[in-house]
């Protein structure tokens, strides 16, 4: 008998075939992990925009026009829209409507669209600053 030495021809298809399903896999996981990584990026820069909008917001003397200037702006991938709605508190309970007269508070809503898909959406009470020295500046 004659001993053989290497591998056969079946060996090595088999070899190649595990060695290139072992490629496709991590060719997978890496195409994954950078769908990931920008979706990731998209809600942190949408994050950081939602959270410089209210800031300003909590700054300004007029927030509906400043929530006006930030709607349709632009916010990494996304576009902000901004919603203020005047409320007032009556007898204990808090009215947000366009209609209120002199508003105590308003209902903020900010989003940041990457067309239809929402990337972040926050909502909080915003109470307008005051000039300075109060109420009683003329």
């Amino acid at each position: 008998m004659r001993r053989s030495y290497g591998f056969t021809l079946i060996e090595v298809f088999i070899a190649t075939f595990i060695l290139i399903v072992a490629i496709l896999a991590a060719l997978g996981l890496q195409a994954t992990s950078l769908k990931n990584s920008a979706k990731a990026r998209a809600l942190r820069e949408a994050s950081a925009t939602v959270d410089r909008a209210f800031q300003e917001l909590r700054a300004a003397n007029d927030l509906t026009s400043s929530c006006d200037r930030l709607d349709g702006s632009t916010a990494g991938q996304g576009t902000v829209q901004c919603t203020a709605v005047p409320c007032a508190l009556s007898s204990g309970v808090l009215t947000c409507d366009s209609s209120v007269a002199d508003p105590q508070l308003y209902d903020v809503s900010i989003e940041v669209r990457d067309g239809e898909r929402v990337l972040m959406s926050a909502q909080s009470y915003v109470r307008p600053t005051l000039p300075l020295g109060g109420e009683d500046d003329e």
